[in-house]
């Protein structure tokens, strides 16, 4: 489950607040279209606070490629390597 948060202050402080209640905390780890941090529920389930860093250029080039990007994805059943992708829309 992954939960939107408004910049990058709040997402830190939410990471500062889980590790100092003990809590594990991956990240932010930046995937170019958004910034996130992971941790595991009390239940064990891996949860994940993400900020949007996509500029409208970005969202252009994305949304142009998404039928690509579901065809590679239907046809091999893996997600698709978007590493190229992304860094092409960030210029």
């Amino acid at each position: 489950l992954a939960l939107r948060v408004a910049d990058m202050d709040t997402l830190l402080a939410y990471k500062k607040r889980l590790e100092d209640g003990g809590i594990a905390v991956l990240g932010p780890t930046d995937h170019h279209i958004c910034q996130s941090i992971y941790f595991f529920d009390p239940s064990g389930h891996r949860l994940e606070l993400v900020i949007d860093t996509t500029t409208p250029d970005m969202l252009t080039m994305l949304r142009g490629r998404a039928p690509e990007t579901l065809a590679e994805w239907s046809r091999t059943k893996r997600a698709p390597d978007v590493d190229p992708m992304h860094a092409k829309a960030r210029g």
